[in-house]
């Protein structure tokens, strides 16, 4: 598991013995008082492929000592990613977490969250015919069945990043999140023979615990600066509008190019009609950035991340 693993590599005395393995299914794994595991109204909780929650012989497992073993994870990787064992990690180099690049520069990045999906392919069409790159934020149980669609975006010059598999939130979660990030990255590999470098959290959820284990992941946690609230009923002209007036050097703008229905389960005229804002805002948003001057890039070219 996730401590056990920084104890082998940072090399920590034999005597911690923080007992860290995942929680046995129904048992609780709470981050905090009150905060809810649930990422949305009846949204699925299914785990990524293969990751099974261990449960192993029962042992004595307190909120403090589990609290005091995130907290340990959390700053052993970030001590070890700012200093010379990074490099034999393969880890990025800081800051792990971003959430725009530079205001003098005029670049700007568009991102798109929770795809593949049904309105995926227009918003590739849109963006062919305005010569335009974007990075694409892949949910890992959402790619089954838009394999082609994931090739067409990494083929047509477009960045994979990783939004994790199942869209619960991972804050507080390093072990899961680990096993989230991983499954998906083998994933979008397996289909596309790319990797990912940038790491978008489920609902923007982030917190120490969730960047470190990230970055163990090869991942830049990377959030946004200018939301368009496409996942509201906003309109395009909404949409539009909020880019044309927050827009400036380095953002990075949030929009969605699938949608999370009850349960998890996305009808494909459903979807079309919840992204329909946001396929119908597009061009719009492109001619009103271009027309000020910015240059729409990768998010890891404009955060010189990853």
């Amino acid at each position: 598991d996730l401590v056990h693993e920084h104890v082998r590599w940072f090399g920590c005395p034999t005597s911690i013995s923080f007992d860290v393995r995942a929680p046995a299914p129904g048992e609780s794994e709470r981050s905090g008082p009150g905060e809810s595991e649930r990422s949305g109204p009846g949204e699925s909780e299914r785990s990524a492929p293969g990751e099974s929650e261990r449960s192993g012989p029962a042992r004595s497992r307190s909120p403090a000592r589990l609290e005091q073993a995130r907290r340990w994870v959390s700053g052993a990787v970030v001590r070890a990613s700012s200093g010379p064992v990074a490099g034999v990690l393969g880890l990025p180099s800081p800051p792990h977490y971003r959430e725009h690049g530079d205001r003098g520069a005029p670049l700007v990045a568009l991102t798109f969250d929770d795809g593949p999906g049904p309105s995926t392919p227009l918003i590739l069409d849109i963006l062919r015919e305005a010569q335009a790159q974007a990075t694409f934020f892949i949910l890992g149980r959402h790619v089954a069945g838009f394999e082609a669609v994931l090739r067409r975006s990494a083929a047509e010059g477009h960045e994979l990043g990783n939004h994790g598999f199942s869209h619960r939130s991972l804050r507080g979660h390093p072990w899961r999140a680990l096993r989230e990030l991983r499954a998906t990255n083998r994933l979008i590999r397996a289909v596309t023979g790319t990797v990912p470098r940038l790491f978008r959290a489920p609902h923007g959820y982030v917190s120490p615990s969730v960047v470190a284990a990230a970055a163990l992941a090869g991942l830049t946690t990377v959030q946004w600066d200018l939301d368009t609230r496409d996942y509201t009923d906003r309109a395009a002209g909404g949409i539009r509008l909020a880019v044309r007036e927050k827009a400036c050097g380095g953002s990075v703008i949030l929009m969605h190019d699938a949608a999370l229905n009850r349960g998890g389960v996305r009808g494909d005229r459903a979807d079309l009609e919840r992204r329909a804002a946001t396929v119908a805002a597009l061009p719009g948003v492109i001619d009103d950035l271009r027309a000020r001057g910015y240059h729409l890039r990768p998010a890891s070219a404009v955060l010189g991340a990853g």
